[in-house]
């Protein structure tokens, strides 16, 4: 698989364990202490996966400058810097 092709799996995965999160944020009612708890642990996951999320999907967006950048380059012969 290529890298950008594990990207997209890997943020595929990552969005559908946001979706998965917010599904059982929305709907949970804790009751006892141990699932507010759970519920404050999910929190802070799915912080975590969008923030994992955001890095990766800005990492793609360089790595499509970069060749866009260097496709450009190729066509106007210039140097790269």
């Amino acid at each position: 698989m290529t890298r950008n092709g594990n990207r997209s799996a890997i943020l595929e995965s990552l969005k559908d364990g946001i979706d998965g999160l917010q599904r059982a944020i929305e709907t949970a009612r804790p009751e006892t202490p141990e699932e507010q708890r759970v519920q404050l642990r999910q929190y802070y996951e799915l912080g975590y996966l969008a923030n994992q999320c955001w890095k990766l999907q800005r990492d793609t967006d360089i790595d499509e400058m970069s060749q866009r950048m260097a496709l450009l380059e190729d066509k106007t012969d210039m140097e790269r810097y």
